[in-house]
């Protein structure tokens, strides 16, 4: 509670007497007026102190208030969570046809006691379609209750009836197991526990933490941390024999049974995988569990029930072995195609029984699907086990905040600027370098090197002028100079050396100054006289890189060594047969289908997996497409050998090497991001007044008329 003025002057009086017991200060006396006026002005600061205390007192705070003053610290109120299982949809006999059970069918638990409501009937709707095929008599859909909370959390055999409309045809509704992972909203007390407890305690250093700085920039849009361990989850098939077995895994391709070449009684499952490993760590615990979450969680032990399997011996039985022998799976080994060949694991199952067991008896059964959880070392990553350096930290980062600069360079005979050579030791090597939007080409041996000064360089201007001994020159980018950047650990970061190519051997073209226009007599970059200056104005670079990496080195820990990248683009161009609705424009449909493969491109995050059934289905959604395919996919198509999808450099050429022809699903590392090629130059007639190549930058789409496309 603040002071009051007359408690003030009381005190004041009570400690001048005591100095000075003559003293008046009678009401009405100079020094009791000076008093009081001091003591006026004493209490309007207590009760601003006190005001100010209670605005910082997180105790006094409830509701939106509570929420208001803890978003200061980027702290959130927990929300309710909706809980989720299965429902099985039944009948006593078989159907004689499919009855369909839609998604938002709703359900419902009669009955059912609460702590907060008392007796509740709790409410269900399924999340997927699914469908009770003609000839079977159960069929299981997933369901999420209506309202959040803990009270949709119920026990098996809960859930019986429908809480709408009858299904016709759907005789017994059942929940087999328990329904959960219903929780109920933070309340203030809570939350105010939660807050003291966690807030300002281990950040520094820590994943969220950088996540959380360098979304706070305004020109990041993703983030992908990667220190020296990362953790990788898939799901494995058991195999449907054990590895001394031959059996058919690739129907109609090699021989008819495929041998295990391992031992009786163990049972090898695929490799793995993960395409962005150089090292799978034993010394880190790895899990297998049956794939089920809370209380149905099966984990297998390991050394018991399997054994992981990382050196080439090892992993070549059982299903590794077979889908190699038959060319549909991995180099069991290292394959100098693909570096992470050698640390793709697997697991070998060393207890495994006949399905046809009782199903009480908790143990694997071959053909099970298994949850496999191991760690692993990014490729991405500039941590190196062999060399015992673990204390990096890579963020990278989608987005960018383009800024210009302007820098002067050396003067090309200056023994400070080098050339490109073959020398991997060096600074200058070719190898680490390559043109910016041409991933396969490297800087030309001996043509001159000049690093930029603000990094990463992302752009140069199309024309420099360089003027120095009674000579003045135009040259121009893609003819005399290019911009090309560091493809080592430290692509995209301040430490990178993104810089100009110069061609040593190319005269000045049109434009040259006081040689003609049209000539082609100007000066090579190298016949200007020694210290003469070349001035770069308005190059660009990223900012965005620049203000993160000062940001997360304030926020790291002493001994970590911490990099910023921009992340690494990987441009692609699809080939797919559409056809439009009646009445569609097709102009402004191949438009809408290069904003939508754009926007799904865009959603994709570091280490996905991009399935082309997905890119398909966005691309089907777009307003005016009737239906879309493949090309090489398309019925009566005679390019059935094109290639679904190419990946290309930025312009839109295509990249040489089958492993840039796509036709199945395909991964990102955890430092890529894709994007559609910005170019594309291939509009062409074949010859089939049906079939029209459209050029839509990334994309070739053919049209196809309805009545030419069958339904096969």
């Amino acid at each position: 509670m603040a002071v009051t003025q007359a408690d003030l002057v009381v005190q004041m009086l009570a400690q001048l007497r005591m100095l000075d017991p003559s003293i008046s200060a009678e009401v009405g006396t100079p020094e009791r007026k000076i008093l009081d006026s001091v003591a006026s002005a004493l209490s309007d600061a207590q009760i601003d102190l006190t005001q100010l205390q209670g605005a910082l007192d997180i105790d006094t705070k409830t509701g939106s208030n509570l929420d208001n003053f803890l978003a200061l610290f980027g702290f959130g109120r927990q929300q309710a969570v909706k809980s989720t299982g299965f429902v099985d949809f039944g009948r006593a006999t078989t159907s004689g046809n499919d009855i369909r059970i839609p998604a938002g069918t709703q359900v419902m638990a009669p009955g059912v006691t609460t702590s907060f409501d008392g007796v509740v009937d709790v409410i269900y709707e399924t999340t997927f379609d699914v469908t009770l095929l003609a000839g079977q008599t159960t069929v299981q859909a997933p369901v999420q209750a209506i309202y959040a909370g803990s009270t949709g959390n119920v026990a098996a055999g809960a859930v019986t009836t429908n809480a709408a409309t009858a299904i016709f045809g759907i005789e017994t509704i059942n929940n087999a197991a328990p329904i959960t992972g219903g929780i109920d909203g933070e309340d203030d007390d809570q939350l105010k526990v939660r807050f003291k407890n966690t807030v300002f305690r281990n950040l520094a250093g820590t994943q969220d933490q950088y996540i959380a700085l360098a979304l706070s920039a305004a020109f990041t849009k993703k983030v992908n941390v990667v220190g020296p361990i990362s953790r990788y989850r898939e799901y494995l098939q058991v195999p449907l024999g054990d590895d001394s077995q031959s059996i058919n895994v690739n129907t109609g391709v090699g021989p008819a049974l495929e041998a295990g070449g391992g031992n009786s009684n163990e049972w090898t499952t695929a490799l793995s995988t993960i395409p962005y490993s150089k090292y799978t760590y034993t010394e880190v615990p790895n899990f297998v569990s049956n794939g089920n979450t809370g209380t149905a969680t099966v984990f297998w032990r390991e050394g018991i029930d399997y054994r992981l399997n990382t050196t080439t011996v090892a992993k070549d039985r059982g299903d590794a072995h077979r889908y190699y022998n038959v060319d549909v799976g991995p180099d069991i080994g290292p394959d100098p195609a693909d570096p992470t060949s050698a640390y793709k694991p697997n697991i070998t199952f060393l207890n495994v029984i006949d399905p046809s067991t009782d199903a009480t008896v908790t143990a694997v059964r071959w053909g099970d699907i298994v949850l496999f959880e191991h760690s692993y070392m990014s490729v991405s990553s500039r941590n190196d086990k062999t060399r015992n350096i673990s204390n990096c930290v890579d963020v990278f980062i989608d987005g960018s905040n383009d800024t210009v600069a302007s820098t002067i360079l050396p003067s090309p005979g200056s023994s400070t600027v080098a050339a490109f050579n073959n020398t991997s030791t060096t600074k200058y090597y070719a190898g680490s370098y390559r043109r910016v939007g041409q991933p396969d080409v490297l800087p030309t041996i001996g043509n001159l090197f000049f690093p930029m000064f603000w990094q990463p360089a992302v752009d140069l201007p199309s024309e420099i002028v360089v003027t120095g001994g009674g000579q003045t020159a135009i040259y121009y980018e893609g003819e005399h100079y290019w911009l090309v950047e560091d493809v080592t650990e430290l692509h995209g970061t301040i430490r990178a050396r993104n810089g100009i190519e110069w061609n040593m051997n190319a005269t000045t073209g049109k434009g040259a100054i006081n040689v003609g226009d049209l000539g082609r007599t100007g000066p090579l970059i190298s016949g200007f006289p020694q210290y003469t200056p070349i001035e770069v104005s308005n190059y660009i670079y990223d900012k965005n890189i620049v203000d993160l990496q000062a940001a997360l080195e304030a926020a790291k820990q002493v001994t970590t060594d911490i990099l910023v990248h921009r992340a690494r683009e990987r441009y692609f161009k699809l080939d797919i047969t559409v056809m439009y609705s009646s009445g569609s424009n097709p102009s402004a449909v191949n438009a809408a289908v290069k904003t939508a493969v754009d926007n799904f491109f865009d959603s994709q995050y570091f280490g996905n997996v991009i399935q082309l059934s997905d890119i398909l289905q966005a691309i089907h959604a777009v307003s005016g497409v009737d239906n879309v395919r493949w090309s090489s996919d398309t019925p009566g198509n005679t390019e059935t050998t094109a290639p679904r999808i190419v990946e290309t450099e930025r312009e839109g050429a295509p990249r040489t090497g089958s492993q840039y022809v796509i036709n199945n699903d395909f991964f990102l590392k955890d430092d890529e991001m894709p994007r559609l090629a910005t170019l594309n130059t291939e509009a062409d007639i074949d010859g089939q007044v049906a079939r029209v190549w459209s050029a839509v930058p990334g994309i070739l789409i053919r049209t196809r008329a309805q009545n030419t496309w069958t339904s096969s």
